[in-house]
This record gives structure tokens, sequence and C-alpha cells, in this order.
């Protein structure tokens, strides 16, 4: 059954129901202005879908039970907390990116890290490169920490440390 203008007690949603819950397609706009585009599982996001949060950041990816769970990218606004142009995809763990991933810095293919993610930024062990140089090692809350290799591209050395 597809219900239009259905309204429960978080907002607004419009797509397939069964049995009075929210179940297949559909659309569901958040009270707080976030705008989810996906499957539906007894009022649940379960599947595929779309989030698209009111500061303008975008998740696009698995979910399980509300959450995004499995692979997905997320597209970092400006008004984003993780810097505009960024994005991150990966593997996410109860609405969290975690595990292995790849983080792109300012939405170019010239900077990039992939390795290991928490919380959707770098860390633990990873390699970052950009057009001026090449870092192997430990990474934690996105920055070189720890042992890592650091080659400069423009200078033709190599730092292990």
């Amino acid at each position: 059954m597809f219900a239009k203008g259905y309204d429960d007690s978080n907002g607004y949603y419009e797509g397939e129901k069964l049995n009075g819950k929210k179940h297949g397609v559909g659309t569901f706009f958040n009270q707080n202005g976030d705008r989810y585009d996906s499957e539906w599982f007894e009022d649940k996001v379960q599947g595929l879908g779309q989030i698209s949060f009111l500061n303008g950041d975008v998740y696009t990816g698995q979910f399980q039970k509300d959450k995004e769970h499995g692979i997905g990218r997320i597209e970092f606004s400006l008004g984003g907390k993780k810097g505009g142009g960024n994005v991150y995809e990966g593997m996410w763990k109860n609405g969290k990116g975690i595990g292995q991933g790849r983080y792109i810095y300012g939405g170019s293919e010239q900077m990039i890290y992939e390795g290991e993610v928490w919380n959707c930024e770098p860390y633990g062990l990873g390699q970052y490169k950009s057009p001026d140089f090449i870092y192997e090692g430990e990474f934690k809350y996105g920055e070189f920490e720890g042992i890592g290799r650091l080659y400069n591209l423009k200078l033709d050395t190599l730092y292990d440390g």
C-alpha cells in the first residue's frame, strides 16, 4: 500500500507501508530537516538508501536498523563538521565509518588516504598520497602519528621514523 503524506511523530513520510509501518521504498522528511530516500523494513531504514542532511552532507549506501551499516559513501558539505568537499567511502558499522576506507580530501583525487578508519577519519595503519609526498604508517584522528615513512616526491628523499 502506498501512503502519501503519512505523518508520524518524527516527520513526514511518502511511500510504501505494510501493516501501518514504513515498509518498501519511500521518502521520509525528519523534523530536523534531514531527508531519507531509502528502502524500509518495519519502520526502519534497511537496505540501500540515501540521507541528505540539513547541513548539506549526503550519505549514500547500505543501512541496517536505521543506521549506516555496510558499504557507504558520505560527501561532506561546507557546513559539515568534517570539512567542505571531503569524501569518505568505505565500511560503516552502526552509523560510524569504521574499518577499511578511503578519504578523499577536497573531493579531488590529488590528496587521498586509504587504510584503517575510525568515525570517518584516518585512524590506524594507512597511506596518504598528495602531489608533494606519500606517507605510509600510523594515523590518529586524521593526523600522522606514530611510526611511518615519508617520501618527498619533489626532493626525492625518504624519511623513516
